[in-house]
Parts: C-alpha cells; structure tokens; sequence
C-alpha cells in the first residue's frame, strides 16, 4: 500500500527532475536533443503522422506521464525554431497555430545527425 505512494512519488520526481534538466539546457544543447527525436531511436511516428512540439516534448520526457510535458512546450518551441533556422528541419504548416506544424529533418539534418556535428551546425 505504501510502497506504491513511495514508487509514485520517486518516479514523479525524477519525471519532474528530467523536465527541470532539459527547461535549464541553454538553446543550443536543448536543440541538440531535440534533433534526436527526427534520428534513429527518435519518434517512432508513422509517415504522415505530425511531428511538432507535442510529440517533441513527449519524446522528451518519456517514459514518465504526459502531464509532464507542458513546462517543455515553449523551450521545445524555441529549439526547434533554432533547428529550422539552421536548416536541419523543415516546417510545414497547417492550420493558424504552431499545434498545427510539423518538422521533418533535412537532408543537412541526416547528414548532422549521422555525423554527430549538430553542435557545429547550430553555430
């Protein structure tokens, strides 16, 4: 019985930790972490499917529950932002909102992340 409690609260809090971790990352190392979500061992989305901040930040903090990827929405927003001005991902839009983008790597973003220079190329 509270074993379970305890469990909850230990995992709350390294979901919660995580969240802090990635909210305190300067641009370009939150950027860089972002760009793996587009990789190999990234989201697993159908082609298709979006792949915007939503998914983005669930990606991020997984395996830990949804609610925690809220305080990530608007870094997320802004790393991708700065993935999208170096040209390592593409928007496309739909809709009036950025809900409604979604990102795909460039063929500059493969060649970053299969290189291991993202670093290098957010510069």
């Amino acid at each position: 019985m509270f074993g379970n409690k305890a469990e909850k609260a230990a995992r709350d809090g390294a979901a919660q930790a995580e969240v802090d971790r990635l909210v305190a990352l300067p641009l370009p190392d939150l950027s860089v972490e972002i760009l793996g979500a587009f990789g190999p061992g990234g989201m697993q989305i159908k082609s298709g499917h979006r792949k915007g901040v939503f998914e983005v930040s669930e990606w991020l903090v997984a395996p830990h529950p949804s609610r925690f990827r809220q305080p990530l929405i608007q870094p997320v927003l802004e790393g991708l932002q700065k993935l999208e001005h170096a040209g390592l991902l593409l928007k496309r839009s739909f809709g009036a909102s950025a809900q409604g983008s979604t990102y795909d790597l460039t063929r500059a973003g493969e060649a970053a992340l299969a290189s291991g220079n993202v670093r290098e190329q957010l510069s």
